[in-house]
């Protein structure tokens, strides 16, 4: 079996693991955010809690995409809506190299705290959404059930939600010697379940905020679902300029 095939079956495992028992909680009381970065229940979306493979993490300290400087990270604070360097991604990311974003839909009037088109939080500060998102206040109540709605139920989303890691393996279309993986969390079936067009969109909003390296970027499917999604829609997605890992 192939190290692809391999990580599958692995995140397979994990979310009837997960499934299993109740969804551990955040020390904010809420339960755990719906996507694959932080390897809790998925409510979906599916589980990727070991990355996709064994090069998979941060960049090499000191040196950037093009073996020159990383840049000045600066002051990240809690979190950044554009990344212009590999120092700032590096400052945000966690050990495991995932950064988590929110970015506002296309369509859906934009309501206070996320006014930008992308948010990419401080792994180090909060490594779950629901937290980040306490952090503002107008979030600062925020339930579990109100941020599955905001980020993966199609009727009343607002937000995307996802992650981005960059991983050390060559880009699928050929950009360079590394990857920077997205994905994007939705329940996996009926309604909400992911489409071609909400990987196009996210794609597009990623290629304008990851300003370091956009051409670097690909999306990564987080389960079964969207692995069949993009196999059937493969010609469409190249089209359209999205790059698949």
């Amino acid at each position: 079996m192939s190290m692809r095939g391999m990580w599958l079956c692995g995140a397979c495992w994990a979310g009837l693991l997960v499934g299993c028992g109740p969804a551990p909680g955040t020390d904010a009381g809420a339960g755990p955010d719906a996507g694959v970065v932080d390897g809790g229940d998925d409510g979906g979306a599916g589980g990727l809690d070991a990355g996709p493979g064994p090069d998979a993490g941060g960049a090499d300290a000191g040196q950037g995409f093009d073996g020159g400087d990383l840049g000045d990270a600066g002051d990240v604070g809690s979190h950044l809506t554009v990344l212009a360097n590999e120092a700032q991604y590096q400052a945000l990311a966690d050990d495991m190299g995932w950064i988590k974003f929110l970015a506002p839909i296309d369509g859906v009037a934009r309501t206070a705290p996320l006014l930008e088109d992308c948010y990419f939080q401080n792994m180090n500060e909060a490594a779950y959404h629901i937290i980040f998102l306490q952090q503002f206040a107008e979030t600062a109540d925020i339930t579990y059930q109100e941020y599955l709605d905001w980020v993966l139920r199609r009727p009343t989303r607002r937000w995307w939600g996802g992650g981005v890691q960059l991983i050390n393996q060559p880009h699928p279309g050929g950009a360079g010697p590394r990857t920077l993986v997205f994905t994007v969390y939705a329940e996996a079936m009926g309604i909400s379940s992911l489409t071609v067009a909400d990987i196009v969109e996210v794609n597009n909003i990623l290629h304008t905020c990851v300003a370091f390296a956009p051409e670097l970027l690909a999306f990564q499917a987080s389960d079964i679902e969207q692995e069949t999604l993009v196999a059937q829609n493969a010609a469409e997605l190249e089209a359209a300029g999205v790059d698949v890992w």
